[in-house]
């Protein structure tokens, strides 16, 4: 039979036959040529069919799933501001996250015009998947590095919107800002302590926080485990392809520990550059929050 004579070795196997096999026990496609350049990647969102946040969260929801099952996975960030994972732990803040992306990167259906709603966001329920997300991220080791601003593509995106007239009511944007706030807050205190911290206020994944202005970066996780090695890609934000790639690994892991050593700790003893790094972020988003608040006649400021 056909099957036989391709276990005996006798008739070779077809390529969609040898990627099948591949994808079936997860081995990186570049067995088919180990000494070429070109890197095979998944990128789901080439479909031309309309991206919705429900889609982008299952995707990330089956992928930390995927991170969590390796044997001893270690998380080694790079971001030019806090990573979304961290986001999910607030539903405003989070709903209005995939508002912008919904708007800005992808086809979705939101009418041209339509303002930002809280109310009507929450009845996508969302939020149970939310919190699988950042509780499955919260329970990883991880060594990060950010730079920049952290918080200023978030604040940015709250006043344009709030200067267009994209809220339904003036009230969600500082509900956001202050929901930001907290977010600051529980980083200041999982750098301090080197640990992550589960929403009901129990340790979690070990945490290492690095400083770096130096160089402008797109979102790049990559992930070490005894048994796997994934990477992961923003391309055109939120988007991103992943890929099994060793050699891409090797040269991602390399560029990261060089960065690294250039890059300032400010997690557990680095006290006065932790301080002075959160502080900065906090101002902006005190400077911003009287902003809106100036664009929202009627609204009491939050002190």
């Amino acid at each position: 039979t056909a099957l036989q004579a391709r276990i005996s070795g006798k008739k070779g196997l077809q390529l969609n036959e040898l990627l099948l096999l591949l994808e079936h026990f997860e081995l990186p496609r570049e067995l088919l040529y180990p000494k070429s350049h070109t890197l095979a990647i998944d990128f789901p969102f080439l479909d031309h069919g309309e991206r919705t946040g429900a889609t982008f969260l299952e995707d990330l929801l089956h992928n930390i799933q995927r991170v969590a099952q390796l044997e001893a996975p270690h998380l080694y960030y790079l971001s030019p501001e806090i990573p979304l994972f961290y986001y999910f732990r607030y539903p405003e803040l989070s709903y209005f996250k995939l508002f912008v992306y919904q708007r800005a990167i992808w086809n979705s259906s939101h009418k041209p015009g339509q303002a930002f709603s809280l109310q009507s966001a929450k009845t996508q329920g969302w939020e149970p998947i939310f919190q699988q997300i950042h509780e499955q991220y919260l329970a990883l080791d991880s060594t990060e590095i950010w730079d920049g601003d952290w918080v200023k593509s978030t604040l940015n995106q709250l006043l344009y919107y709030a200067q267009s007239g994209d809220f339904a009511q003036p009230r969600p944007a500082l509900a956001i800002c202050d929901q930001l706030e907290r977010l600051l807050h529980d980083l200041a205190r999982a750098a301090a302590n080197g640990r992550k911290y589960h929403s009901d206020g129990q340790p979690a994944g070990q945490f290492r926080l690095f400083y770096n202005n130096l160089l402008r970066t797109n979102n790049t996780l990559h992930v070490d485990s005894p048994g796997q090695r994934l990477l992961f890609v923003t391309y055109d934000d939120p988007n991103y392809f992943s890929t099994q790639d060793t050699q891409l690994w090797q040269y991602t892991r390399h560029s990261f520990e060089r960065l690294q050593k250039r890059s300032l700790s400010i997690t557990s003893h680095s006290e006065r550059a932790r301080l002075r790094r959160f502080k900065q972020s906090q101002q902006h988003l005190q400077r911003t929050r009287q902003q809106l608040f100036r664009l929202s006649p009627g609204v009491r400021a939050s002190t």
